[in-house]
C-alpha cells in the first residue's frame, strides 16, 4: 500500500478480489475509455494484478499488468513497426486511469511504480495515445522507452504509441 496526500495504492491479483471490487475497478476502465466492451471482464479476471488507487471516500483510479492475447500482443508490435520480439513481452502494463478529479497529484506514475514489482523483471510494454503526455512521462519515469512510430488507434483517435521496458 502507498500513501500519497490521502491517496492509497492497492495491488490485488484479480482472484484475490471480490465481486464488488472487481465491478469497480471494471466501472473505472471503462470510463477511461479505451476498452473493447465485449471482452474487458474476462481480461480483468486474466490479469496479473490489479492496482486500486482510493480516495478516503472513493476509487479514483485503476491500472493492471494485463496479460493480453497472442494475436493482440502481436498486432500491437506489427502496427509499430517494431523488431523486437513480441513473445518476449507476456505481460501489458494497461488500463491506467486516474479520475480527472484526482489528477495532478503523480498517480499514474505511482500506480506505474507499484504495479512494476509484480512482473518480478518480466519484460513489459504499454501502449498510449500520442496526445498522453502525462501518461508518456509516467512511463518513462517506470523505466518504460518508445518503440517504433506511433500508428492508427481501432477504437479512437489519435494515434497510439508502444512504449516497452525490458
Amino acid at each position: 500500500m502507498c500513501q500519497n496526500r490521502g491517496f492509497t495504492i492497492d495491488i490485488s491479483a484479480p482472484n484475490a478480489c471480490n465481486a464488488a471490487a472487481l465491478a469497480k475497478f471494471e466501472v473505472l476502465v471503462r470510463e477511461g475509455g479505451e476498452v473493447d466492451p465485449n471482452t474487458i471482464h474476462a481480461l480483468i479476471e486474466r490479469a496479473l494484478s490489479l492496482a486500486f488507487v482510493k480516495s478516503p471516500s472513493s476509487l479514483v483510479g485503476v491500472g493492471a499488468i494485463k496479460r493480453p492475447n497472442p494475436s493482440y500482443r502481436n498486432r500491437v508490435f506489427r502496427s509499430a513497426s517494431s523488431a523486437l520480439n513480441a513473445g518476449h513481452f507476456e505481460f501489458e502494463l494497461g488500463w491506467v486511469y486516474v479520475r480527472p478529479s484526482a489528477q495532478g497529484h503523480r498517480l499514474a506514475s505511482r500506480l506505474v511504480q507499484k504495479l512494476m514489482p509484480t512482473l518480478k523483471g518480466a519484460a513489459v510494454y504499454a501502449t498510449s495515445r500520442v496526445n498522453n503526455e502525462r501518461m508518456h512521462a509516467s512511463l518513462v519515469r517506470g523505466g518504460f522507452r518508445q518503440e517504433g512510430p506511433s500508428y492508427p488507434s481501432k477504437l479512437n483517435e489519435p494515434e497510439i504509441q508502444l512504449f516497452v521496458r525490458t
